[in-house]
């Protein structure tokens, strides 16, 4: 509200008869306006940032992963002795040789998709341990690997207290069973002390005889 102060001087006398009257604007402030309608837009603009920060937050982050044939793949070896991984099966192509049980090689992805389609036996014995997720599941061996012993327990089989290595032993699917007496029959001929309730069980269980296996000599 502007106030508008008026002096009405009279004629006569040294005295002036003052009065304040008070004059309502009519006008439009655009100033105001101008601020308000500002401050509105600002106000839309964080409240739609806001907005998108919360569907951000709630929606799943996907990337994209998926491996090249020149990406590197780590593969363990599950085999207690010589393993050899062709990419053209029967020794054919480019040949990747593991001397030991556990021992790791990086192989590119493209010849992995070879080995895997032509070492099919390989595969599924799981004489190898393919360490990568995204290369699991391109290759479409999801479901075996959910069935198959992880490459931890195969290659700390004898670090395992003796209830485990027999849990473990059952738990395994028959090609992986087979694997795990070979460990334990090298491991008794490499003069290993391994608790005889264990031989006897697993020997049971195989139907072989462990507790008669004899360290190899030189």
């Amino acid at each position: 509200m502007a106030t508008k102060k008026t002096t009405t001087a009279k004629t006569t006398g040294d005295t002036k008869d003052t009065k304040e009257t008070k004059v309502k604007n009519t006008e439009p402030n655009t100033n105001t306006d101008t601020k308000i309608a500002d401050l509105e837009a600002q106000l839309s603009k964080a409240m739609g940032m806001i907005e998108t920060l919360t569907q951000l937050k709630n929606t799943p982050i996907t990337t994209d992963n998926k491996l090249t044939s020149d990406d590197y793949v780590t593969v363990i070896s599950q085999c207690p002795n010589k393993l050899s991984l062709s990419t053209d099966g029967f020794g054919a192509g480019t040949v990747y040789d593991f001397d030991t049980l556990g021992e790791i090689i990086d192989i590119p992805f493209g010849d992995l998709k070879g080995i895997v389609r032509n070492n099919k036996s390989f595969v599924q014995k799981g004489l190898f341990y393919i360490a990568n997720e995204e290369a699991v599941k391109q290759l479409r061996l999801g479901t075996l690997y959910k069935k198959l012993i992880s490459s931890d327990d195969i290659l700390n089989l004898l670090n395992r207290d003796d209830k485990t290595i027999i849990e473990i032993y059952k738990l395994a699917p028959d090609s992986q069973k087979e694997t795990i007496i070979n460990i334990v029959e090298d491991a008794k001929m490499a003069g290993r002390n391994i608790d005889a309730n264990v031989l006897f069980e697993l020997g049971e269980l195989c139907g072989k005889d462990l507790i008669q296996i004899e360290k190899t000599t030189d």
